[in-house]
């Protein structure tokens, strides 16, 4: 979570309450701790304008996951919008990812 310089102070206040509003353990929240235990093939698009996943923590996770992995970048995208900012390369990624490995 990003949240400037008040980040410190207003990050424990709101992750507190995932616990108990979303009945989630704390730890399940941390993708990273588990990657290296997933025996699957992952597929991650990021947008290489992401605040709040930004592209070296996606790549920090996929360092941890084990073959296959793909990861897909989007100049210019955000986190939620590679399939609106580049429809063209997510019709390619995407498609070619499941045929290969569904």
């Amino acid at each position: 979570m990003r949240l400037g310089p008040l980040g410190p102070l207003l990050s424990p206040l709101l992750t507190v309450q995932l616990s108990w509003r979303l009945d989630i353990p704390m730890d399940a929240l941390r993708p990273i701790k588990e990657t290296g235990s997933l025996d699957r093939p992952i597929l991650s698009l990021a947008g290489e304008e992401a605040e709040r996943t930004r592209l070296e923590d996606t790549r920090a996770l996929l360092a941890r996951a084990h073959e296959p992995k793909t990861l897909v970048t989007f100049p210019g995208a955000t986190h939620v919008d590679p399939f609106v900012f580049d429809r063209a390369a997510y019709d390619t990624a995407v498609p070619a990812y499941f045929a290969q490995y569904l």
